[in-house]
């Protein structure tokens, strides 16, 4: 009775021996509660376990349990969330090759087919020209719309532990707000001179508004370091805008020892 059970198995189709068996499938079961491979498609699985077998044939190693081991997955939603919407992507075939036999698994294949919106050249050229005629707009914009109130700064004496400040006005006339910061001049390592600080050194211009920059000159020496023989000092500073805009600003002073 028991050799007529498995010659009526051996007789099954092998969609009916897939079924049988599909209901233990270790990776269907972790995937249908979303533990793996989360938003993976598979198509439906029509053929026989794919492993183990003996090499060189299409029998059934009877020392390991049968199994899919080779299996086609693939991913539209979160692996591609912006470009789903262009294209339709379908599963047409899935099988396995059973008639190959230089391994001991059964390789699978699949056939899919991919709808896909057809570029048209004369839009895409209209639009890419309108696109960069609007951007060169919006910076010719950014580059008109920030002045500041003077290029030059004087101190005049700077004595001992007495800050002196000088003010600067940003203006955005604009309707854009504009990002701004002070960046290092070339081969240097800070922004400023060790007697100069500036407050805010960076941020951000409403649209419409005024923005004060304080620069302070202070020292704590009896004379300001990179003063020259006639006790004046020099520095200056470079205010960078988004758009890439560069704002140069002298500042002089005069130390005398005290």
């Amino acid at each position: 009775q028991q050799h007529q059970q498995q010659q009526q198995q051996q007789q099954q189709p092998e969609e009916s021996l897939a079924d049988i068996r599909l209901e233990y499938d270790e990776l269907t079961h972790e995937k249908t509660p979303g533990s793996v491979f989360e938003d993976f498609q598979e198509a439906p699985i029509s053929f026989g376990p794919t492993f183990k077998f003996v090499v060189g044939s299409s029998v059934h190693d009877t020392k390991r349990r049968p199994a899919w081991t080779d299996r086609i997955l693939w991913c539209t939603k979160r692996c591609a969330p912006d470009v789903e919407p262009w294209f339709k992507f379908t599963n047409r075939r899935y099988r396995s090759h059973p008639e190959l036999t230089t391994s001991d698994h059964k390789p699978v294949s699949a056939l899919f087919t991919l709808d896909t919106l057809v570029l048209s050249e004369a839009k895409y050229k209209k639009a890419l020209s309108e696109f960069l005629r609007r951007v060169d707009e919006d910076e010719n914009r950014l580059a008109s719309t920030v002045s500041i109130s003077k290029n030059e700064l004087d101190f005049g004496q700077i004595d001992y532990q007495r800050p002196v400040i000088e003010v600067l006005t940003l203006t955005n006339s604009g309707d854009f707000a504009v990002s701004f910061e002070f960046i290092r001049k070339p081969g240097e390592s800070r922004l400023f001179a060790p007697w100069l600080r500036v407050i805010p050194q960076q941020g951000r211009i409403a649209p419409r508004s005024e923005l004060k920059l304080n620069f302070i000159a202070s020292t704590r020496a009896a004379r300001l370091e990179g003063a020259m023989m006639d006790g004046t000092v020099h520095d200056w500073a470079i205010l960078q805008l988004e758009n890439q805009k560069l704002i140069f600003i002298t500042v002089t002073g005069e130390s005398r020892p005290s």
